[in-house]
């Protein structure tokens, strides 16, 4: 078994759950209300990455949404936007919050990497106690890097002063997973908890 003593956990899909149909149909709605929605989804997504790099604030990420779609955004749904926004992505699974709860006792360093905005970042930091387990806090906004670039992985690893190899990266996304890989951290792509539980509890021996 490989020997753990840190444990990088992404947020997004991970601990939190998917993304909320209902707010997302809301955003769709605000935006445009006869868009359809793979076409808002597209557009949603396609913009993404430089809001959570932190070059865009909300309305300017809005706005480029808008411009793909071919749509003015009316000046009082942009606060209505942010809202829907960060309460589709903050539904948090408490059971994964329970085992990162465990696991702090366990593992000498928690740290979390995070594709997030300012605007998700402060919505974290304020509502979410459960953010002091992880000693450090990885936010691509507040490093201009997001994963799965290798730098962003870099950063996680000065935070604890390890080296990749006592280090596991856990991602839903099958190509932030390879990034963390390419700087020699070990990394699953989670699927579900049993999942997660059922590898490290085959593959890794954690300690602090």
């Amino acid at each position: 078994m490989t020997e753990i003593s840190t444990l990088f956990f992404d947020l997004g899909n991970v601990i939190t759950k998917p993304q909320d149909a209902e707010y997302a149909e809301r955003m769709r709605w605000l935006i445009g209300d006869k868009l359809a929605m793979s076409d808002f989804t597209e557009a949603y997504f396609a913009c993404r990455p430089d809001y959570d790099r932190g070059a865009l604030d909300h309305r300017q990420y809005w706005r480029q949404v808008a411009d793909r779609l071919g749509v003015q955004i009316p000046e009082g749904a942009f606060e209505k936007l942010l809202e829907a926004d960060l309460k589709s992505w903050f539904n948090i699974n408490e059971d994964m919050v329970d085992y990162i709860r465990e696991l702090r006792g366990r593992v000498r360093h928690l740290v979390l990497v995070s594709n997030i905005h300012w605007d998700g970042v402060d919505y974290l930091e304020r509502q979410f106690a459960w953010k002091d387990l992880f000693e450090s806090r990885v936010y691509s906004c507040e490093h201009k890097v997001n994963k799965p670039q290798a730098e962003i992985f870099r950063i996680a690893l000065s935070k604890v002063g390890e080296g990749p190899e006592s280090c596991l990266f856990i991602d839903d996304l099958a190509e932030n997973v390879e990034g963390a890989r390419s700087v020699g951290l070990h990394a699953i792509q989670y699927a579900d908890l049993a999942q997660l539980k059922r590898v490290i509890g085959k593959q890794y021996l954690i300690r602090s």
